[in-house]
C-alpha cells in the first residue's frame, strides 16, 4: 500500500512540474512580445514578406497595449511604449518603400504574402482606435 502512494505522490509531482514549466514558458512568451516588436532590426529585413511579417508584429504589439482602452486610460509607460512602436512602424514603412526603390520590387509583391490582409486589418483597427 505504501508503494501505491508513494507513486501516486511521484505521479502527482512530475504534473505539476510539467504544468508549472508549461505556465511558465507560456508566460515569458506573451510578455515579450511588444518587446520583440521593437528590437526588429530593420536592416536584417529581406523581402517584401518580411516587411509584411514585421509590420504584423508591431500592429500587434501595440493592440494588446492598447486592448480596450482609450487615449485617456493609458498610462504614461503605455503611452511610451506605443511610441516607440510607432516609430518602429515608420521605420519599417520608410525601409520597405526604400527596397521598393532599390531592389525593383513591386507594391504587389507585398500584397501577395501570406499576412498582408491581416496586417492591414491590424493597421486599420489601430487607425480607429487612435481617433477614439
Amino acid at each position: 500500500m505504501f508503494t501505491f502512494y508513494l507513486i501516486q505522490i511521484t505521479f502527482t509531482m512530475r504534473s505539476f512540474t510539467t504544468s508549472f514549466a508549461a505556465i511558465i514558458f507560456s508566460l515569458s512568451i506573451l510578455t515579450s512580445c511588444d518587446q520583440k516588436a521593437i528590437d526588429i532590426n530593420v536592416s536584417e529585413l529581406e523581402t517584401p514578406c518580411e516587411y509584411v511579417n514585421a509590420m504584423l508584429k508591431v500592429t500587434d504589439a501595440a493592440s494588446l497595449i492598447i486592448g480596450d482602452k482609450t487615449k485617456s486610460d493609458l498610462n504614461d509607460s503605455e503611452k511610451q511604449r506605443l511610441e516607440d512602436l510607432q516609430n518602429k512602424y515608420k521605420e519599417i514603412g520608410y525601409a520597405s518603400k526604400n527596397a521598393m526603390k532599390t531592389k525593383s520590387w513591386k507594391e504587389s509583391e507585398f500584397r501577395d504574402c501570406s499576412n498582408y490582409a491581416e496586417m492591414e486589418e491590424s493597421e486599420l483597427k489601430l487607425r480607429d482606435r487612435r481617433h477614439q
